[in-house]
């Protein structure tokens, strides 16, 4: 029985993250996710998807691999691959940690992270986050390989992981960074005289040059000139670290008394290898140095990197105090452990806790995290979409004007799944801006969104616009 208690461990772990992220497979699309669909799944070719790079909303690896994983039998669900990348990043991260730290501390942070929310949202998401994270664990362990043996092949894999990397987001680079501090302690005390450390440094540059360079002079522009985030630097430093104490909290402490006691023991040497507790200020550098903060869902990757410093932290603790006390019983500090990181994700899980979170924490409409609006019931672009059928009647399609904060992109994904003429659907794009609108025409904004914004930007008397229709999130009206 002993002996398969790792395979044990990691079948729980995969059937709870399941069972977690499960009521995120058939939710509809929102923002971000349509704009994906749209304007670059379409595309015929990888390399019309490589070009396509007007916007860095184009996730150009996690593009092209979900676009060609659609067409496997069986999986042609959009959000399926997200949900095979998600649960192979945590089987990869048990199997390869679990004998290190021990099976207990390594499956008790990869399931606060794996029964998490942020899990639900981004496992599931049409979008790089969670390829993101598969390739900086991937990168991880091939770091750690050419910091045992600096040879060829592991070079190569370590290589290619990093282009992936940076190819999917270009912020992956930030994870790069923390895989330099997490092999410190293994190059030692005189790590800036390898070259191992010297390559780890800069190779995720050049894989960063080697993918976006040869995209030209736009792409470049693009990236550089990109003034998307949030401008509050300080709000979106605390909705991350925010997020990252609530997954992990149960664990914190446990983790802090280990590194504690490990660094008693190996006095000055604990020093190295407490670097890689670093690696929880790296997200605060582009919050403070970007000209504007990131989305704190950029940062999604990083919690990969988080779950494994704790783990360690954690199997420090467990093995001092089983070593040097008889009253410890591993067994029972085991299962108390994970009972508990169960029970709080749980109860971060409930409508009371996430909603409250959300609105104190995590920037309400904007929230990345904890209840995002896509993840509500009351969002359903669907049912807005079923409602203008009615309200246009048999065999008509009334134009449809989305304001911005009615999340326009989800309303035309629901068009194109419902059958109602996407070309309908008008909004204000990257590219083209909406000037006027004509008499006849369905207003749908948000549901906390006044239509008398409308009314002023295109010049409509209030008299002519009344509301018709509507529903938890959407309210819609017609010009007549």
């Amino acid at each position: 029985m002993r002996k398969h208690l790792g395979t044990i461990g990691l079948l729980g772990l995969l059937l709870a993250a399941l069972a977690g992220m499960l009521p995120g497979l058939l939710r509809p699309l929102w923002f971000d996710e349509a704009v994906t669909f749209f304007n670059f799944m379409t595309l015929e070719s990888p390399l019309e998807i490589y070009r396509n790079y007007t916007i860095p909303n184009n996730q150009v690896i996690y593009t092209v691999a979900a676009k060609y994983f659609s067409f496997v039998p069986w999986f042609g669900e959009p959000r399926s691959f997200a949900l095979i990348v998600a649960l192979g990043t945590l089987a990869t991260a048990y199997c390869a940690y679990r004998k290190r730290f021990g099976s207990d501390a390594t499956l008790a942070a990869l399931l606060a992270l794996g029964c998490s929310g942020a899990f639900l949202n981004y496992g599931t998401a049409i979008r790089g986050y969670m390829l993101s994270m598969f390739l900086l664990l991937g990168a991880l362990l091939c770091a750690e390989r050419m910091a045992r043996s600096l040879n060829g092949k592991n070079l190569l894999f370590y290589a290619i992981c990093a282009v992936l990397a940076v190819g999917t987001i270009p912020s992956n680079l930030l994870g790069l960074g923390a895989i330099v501090l997490w092999v410190l302690p293994m190059l030692g005390a005189k790590f800036y005289r390898k070259s191992v450390f010297w390559l780890l440094c800069i190779l995720p540059f050049a894989a960063l040059a080697l993918f976006y360079l040869p995209m030209g002079g736009r792409a470049i522009g693009a990236i550089l000139s990109l003034r998307e985030g949030w401008s509050d630097r300080f709000g979106a430093i605390r909705v991350f670290y925010t997020v990252c104490a609530a997954t992990f909290g149960v664990l914190l402490l446990p983790a802090a008394w280990g590194y504690v006691l490990r660094f008693r023991a190996k006095g000055g040497g604990g020093m190295l290898e407490s670097a890689a507790l670093g690696i929880f200020l790296l997200p605060v550098v582009p919050c403070l140095m970007l000209r504007v903060a990131p989305f704190p869902r950029v940062f999604f990757p990083m919690m990969i990197f988080f779950a494994l410093v704790l783990a360690r932290g954690v199997g420090h603790l467990t093995a001092a105090k089983c070593r040097r006390r008889r009253r410890w019983n591993r067994t029972v500090w085991s299962v108390a452990l994970l009972v508990a990181v169960l029970g709080w994700g749980f109860v971060l899980r409930t409508d009371t806790v996430s909603e409250g979170l959300s609105a104190r924490c995590g920037g309400e409409r904007w929230d990345d995290y904890f209840r995002p609006y896509y993840l509500r019931r009351e969002f359903s672009p669907r049912g807005t979409i079923e409602m203008a059928k009615k309200l246009s009647g048999d065999g008509r399609y009334l134009p449809l004007y989305a304001t911005f904060n009615a999340d326009p992109w989800s309303i035309a994904f629901a068009a194109f799944e419902r059958d109602y003429e996407v070309r309908k659907v008008i909004f204000h794009g990257p590219t083209q801006k909406i000037s006027a609108i004509a008499p006849g025409t369905l207003l749908v904004t948000a549901y906390d969104e006044s239509v008398d914004q409308v009314a002023r930007e295109f010049g409509i008397p209030p008299m002519r616009i009344r509301f018709v229709a509507g529903n938890g999130f959407h309210r819609i009206y017609f010009f007549e």
